[in-house]
Formats: structure tokens, sequence, C-alpha cells
């Protein structure tokens, strides 16, 4: 165990040279969250309010993955653009663009039936979020060529590209409209125009042209494999409600206040998702390149060494961390003073998350089933422990809901190890 440690922190530090794209993308990532601060601060509460529900919308789209095939893209471009098939992956990018704005069409047609009755507004700002997240979507789908070909750095600029532009765009809208409609209409509309820069270099590397390259990738529909796309998309719809679930029942349970403070002490889960968003930037490729090279006993072992090392490096980060963060908030958020317990819980969630590789290896490696009945599993069971925990005088507390997260995420965290060792050591087949 301790030599595969050691493997695992010289793997790091030894590829520590292809880590150069990791302070770019985290500028870009920063940005973009900045862009949030600067709305909240310079538009009215309801203005707001009306963004909010616009990004809600947004994200709720994403979600769909091209119906499975976002996931399915990732897995699967790096092989073909490792054999040079530049028509196939090609291919496989434009079927994605046509799922996902053939998706929000079908969405968009849906809600202006059900919004037929109700305040125009609404069914504007419903819009407004469809494309917003359509437009997320198709940038997602674009930028997956360059991670795809190990070209983190160029994945990176990409982001920050589109994050200055958006930044710019809206802190100047957000100052001189006071509009959420348009702050959203002007980061889609952004977003979209990168896209279909990024798309047109695209096609011009690979020396293809757009209208027979999509006329030929509409033909081969037929040749997708829908059934693993489907069940990639269940896994990512399972894995979104096992991370969400505690802020659900949260928004029902606690009053206004206790949510304020449990939504500042969860923000640490967003610098934790931010981040594993940068560590998989190059380590989901680069274990797909494993796989391809090496076959699937060395990817295992190269997964475990990965994460067991980050994962105890998160360990012994944690009380530091914890420390540093307590005091930042005693200084600077003093009507957050009463959240110390929730940052510990939320660190010791994030360590989870940042050392999770286990489910990118199941994934690559086609093991899309028995991870979602994994993940349905184990998230049922970290639930039904939590009912047997009393809470407090009946009412539940923040703390106590934070409980509930944190045994979503171990529980999930140790089936999915457990999964992995089983279909290593051929305990049991399956696909």
């Amino acid at each position: 165990m301790k030599h595969s440690l050691s493997q695992g922190f010289r793997s790091i530090f030894r590829n520590s040279h292809k880590l150069q794209y990791a302070p770019v993308l985290a500028i870009a990532m920063g940005l973009m969250m900045a862009r949030l601060l600067v709305v909240a601060h310079y538009l009215n509460i309801d203005d707001f309010a009306k963004y909010s529900f616009g990004l809600l919308i947004s994200s709720s789209f994403c979600m769909l993955g091209c119906l499975g095939l976002q996931s399915l893209l990732q897995r699967e471009l790096p092989k073909l653009l490792a054999k040079e098939d530049e028509r196939a992956g090609t291919h496989l990018v434009l079927q994605c663009l046509v799922v996902a704005t053939l998706s929000a069409c079908v969405i968009f047609l849906i809600a202006q039936i059900i919004y037929l009755s109700k305040q125009n507004a609404i069914s504007l700002l419903f819009s407004a979020g469809l494309l917003h997240g359509l437009s997320q979507q198709l940038f997602l789908i674009v930028t997956t060529e360059s991670r795809s070909r190990g070209e983190s750095l160029r994945y990176s600029h990409q982001n920050l590209t589109r994050a200055i532009i958006v930044i710019c765009s809206v802190t100047a809208l957000a100052i001189l409209s006071d509009n959420a409609f348009a702050i959203l209409i002007s980061e889609a509309g952004i977003t979209l125009v990168i896209t279909s820069c990024l798309l047109w270099r695209q096609l011009k590397v690979a020396a293809l042209p757009l209208i027979s390259t999509l006329t030929q990738a509409i033909r081969e529909f037929g040749d997708i494999n829908w059934r693993s796309a489907f069940l990639l998309l269940m896994v990512a719809c399972v894995s979104f409600a096992i991370i969400n679930l505690d802020r659900w029942i949260a928004a029902d349970a606690l009053t206004l206040t206790e949510f304020a403070s449990y939504s500042f002490a969860w923000t640490i889960l967003i610098v934790a998702q931010s981040l594993q968003t940068i560590i998989n930037a190059a380590a989901y490729p680069a274990l797909v390149k494993h796989l391809i090279t090496y076959g699937p006993k060395k990817t295992y072992q190269y997964t475990a060494t990965i994460s067991s090392a980050l994962l105890i490096a998160g360990i012994i980060l944690l009380v530091p961390a914890w420390f540093v963060i307590d005091i930042a908030i005693t200084r600077w958020y003093p009507q957050y003073d009463n959240v110390s317990t929730l940052v510990l819980v939320f660190l010791s969630i994030s360590v989870f998350f940042i050392s999770d590789f286990w489910s990118s290896y199941l994934v690559i490696a086609g093991y899309e089933r028995p991870l979602l009945m994994t993940r349905i599993i184990s998230g049922l069971t970290a639930f039904a422990i939590w009912m047997l925990v009393p809470s407090t005088d009946g009412h539940l507390s923040p703390l106590h809901i934070g409980t509930l997260a944190l045994l979503l995420a171990s529980v999930s965290y140790a089936s999915v190890i457990a999964l992995s060792l089983c279909i290593n050591r051929n305990i049991f087949h399956v696909k």
C-alpha cells in the first residue's frame, strides 16, 4: 500500500509540468463565479431572483447532457482521435450538437404550451434560461475536442476567453440596464458566437466541409450506442440527485436564516466541484489513453494510486484548511460564525469529490450499468441510515441535513471503490 501511495505522489509530481493549464482554468472559473457576485451587487432583489431562475433553467437543461451523448462523447472522442479518425470524431461532436438543439426546441414548445395562459414575462424568462442552457451545452460539447487531444492548456484558454468577454458584458449590462433578461441573453449570445468559432476551427483542422459532414452525421444516428448513452444519462441524473438532495431538503425544511447559513457553508462544495473540473480536464483524457495503451488492469492500478494519493493529501490538509477558513469567516463574515461544524462536514465531502477517479474509471471501462445500480443502492442506503438518526426535537437542523450530505458522499465513494475492486479481481462479471 505504501509503495502504491508513493507511486501515486511520484506520478503527480512527475506530471506537474502538464498542469500549466490549471491556473488559467482556475482564473476562468473564478471569473465565471465572480459574475454572480457582480449581478447580485447591481441588480435589485427581484431582478436577481429572475436571473437566478434563468440560471436554474439553464443548469437543469445541461443536466440532460444531450440525452447521455455528451458523456459518450467524453469517453469515445479521445479513443477516436488516438486512432486519427477525425471524421468519426467530428460526426460524434455534430450528433451531440444536433441532439442538444433538438432537445431545447422540444422543451421550448412544451414550455410555450404550459405558459400559454400565464404571464408573458415568465415565458420569456424561461426561454432566456433555456437558450442560456443550450449555449452552455454547445460550448461544453465543442470544447471536448481540445480536452480529448490532451491539449488542456488550449481548453483552458477557450474557457478564459469566454469568461473575460462574459464578465465584461455582464458588468456593463448590470450597471446600465438592470435587466435580468438582457444579461441572460447576452451571456447566451456570447457563448454561441465563441462556440461557432471553435466549431469552425475544428472543421478546418479536420479538413471537413460543414454541410456534407453534418448530413452524414445525421444519417449515422442509428449507429449510435443509445443504450450506453441512456445509461450514462441515468448515471449523471442519479449523481446530480445525490450531490444536491441535501440542498433540496434544506430549502424545504430550514428557516430562511438557517438556509442562508447552510448555503453559505455549501459554497465549499461549489469550490470543490470547480477543483474537480480543473483536475478532470487533464485526468479524464489521460485515463482514456491509459486504457487504450495498457488495458483495464493497468488503468485500475493507475486510478488506485492517483486517487489514494489525493485522498491521503486531502485528509492531511483537512484540519489546517478548516482552521484557516474558520478564522476567515470569523473575521470577514461574522454573521455566519455559527457554521464552523458545517464547514468541517463539507470539507470532508470535498475530499471525496476531489479524489474520486473511480467513477471516471468505471465509465471509461464501459461499466456504466453496474455504476448506475451502485449509485442508486448506495444513495438509498445512505438515506435509510440518515432516517434512523434522530433529529433535534423533531426539527431538522442544518447540521443534521449536512450529515445526510456526508453519508451520501461517503457511502457512494466507498461503494464505487468496492465495485471497481470486485470488477478488477473478477469476483463477479458485470457489464
